[in-house]
């Protein structure tokens, strides 16, 4: 079966995505009201990390309507991304950057002039240039204790407020949207954030649920670092990269306990996703299990990652050129 076949086998249904929506909804109530019920006891020590895990699957939802791929409507997939998008902090407009980066992972030379790999910043050619002052300023924003614990609040907590809006509007990259496109999911993310923290404070939850959205940002860092930066790397040229061999070599494939597979919503299948985004993460982990069956030397390249793995990596800053690996500083 080739991948259109593939496609047309495990690609969204208004019936299917309704289910999966109904569901996620069903549990996200949930466990905001547990939040809501033991907002003043000690047993928010484990609500709220709870909480954060929804998050990340509510994200992982989010970043489905991005792609199309979480019902056949663009119209919903507009509609439910924009509500998914007020609890996760962030608007529609992500997702019209984010399809730059499917455009250029692991591609060094790519003609958009973004980023091969959206948390390495440098190669440690480029590092090794740097004035004493640009290393101290890299080592510091760029050490995994600041980058994984700290700039994921500030990035979904503040720079989201605008910075989509101003990549637009300063024509970073060649963006196919609209700045009216920008400026709208903009405006009703904004808006939308403004009266659901009024109603979050309302009930005294505020506080609680920004706790888990830190959480949640932060968890969704390492796992987003963990998806592309592992060895052996994959970064090439024009001449060799290739949509597929961007999944296949260059996504990993995280492997996880079966209760966290629940929050993460099939994303860690990511080597699948990359290959072809428009196949919802409701359908990934059944996609995976119909190619080890019928075709397994597919997935032969593909690199699995175990948690630790995952931990270990978070400290791959810099591509190294001459050793075509990811390396920490002063490696």
């Amino acid at each position: 079966m080739n991948q259109t076949q593939l496609y047309k086998s495990f690609k969204s249904t208004y019936s299917s995505s309704f289910v999966h929506l109904t569901q996620h909804s069903f549990y996200f109530v949930l466990f905001l009201f547990t939040l809501f019920y033991f907002k003043n006891s000690i047993l928010s020590i484990f609500t709220i990390p709870i909480m954060s895990l929804m998050n990340v699957r509510t994200f992982t939802i989010f970043h489905d309507c991005g792609h199309q791929s979480f019902s056949p409507s663009p119209f919903i997939n507009f509609c439910i991304g924009s509500i998914m998008g007020i609890w996760v902090m962030t608007p529609v407009s992500w997702s019209y950057d984010h399809y730059m980066h499917h455009l250029t992972n692991g591609n060094i030379e790519n003609k958009y002039n973004f980023n091969f790999n959206l948390t390495v910043f440098y190669t440690k050619q480029q590092f090794d240039e740097f004035t004493k002052f640009q290393k101290i300023i890299y080592i510091f924003f760029r050490y995994p204790f600041t980058f994984f614990l700290i700039l994921p609040p500030i990035k979904f907590f503040i720079l989201n407020r605008f910075d989509y809006f101003l990549y637009k509007f300063f024509n970073k990259y060649q963006y196919s949207k609209s700045l009216s496109c920008f400026f709208l999911s903009t405006l009703i993310n904004n808006v939308g954030l403004f009266y659901l923290c009024k109603y979050l404070y309302f009930i005294e939850i505020l506080p609680h649920y920004l706790a888990s959205m830190g959480l949640a940002s932060i968890f969704g860092t390492i796992l987003f670092h963990n998806q592309h930066t592992y060895n052996p790397a994959y970064v090439v040229g024009n001449d060799t990269w290739t949509l597929i061999n961007s999944g296949l070599d260059g996504s990993s494939f995280i492997i996880l306990p079966s209760f966290l597979k629940f929050f993460t919503n099939g994303i860690e299948y990511h080597h699948i996703h990359h290959m072809n985004p428009r196949i919802p993460g409701y359908h990934l982990a059944k996609y995976h299990e119909y190619i080890i069956k019928h075709d397994p030397t597919l997935f032969d390249d593909v690199n699995y990652l175990s948690i630790m793995d995952c931990l270990s990596n978070c400290w791959l800053v810099l591509y190294d050129t001459q050793e075509k690996n990811y390396v920490p500083f002063y490696h």
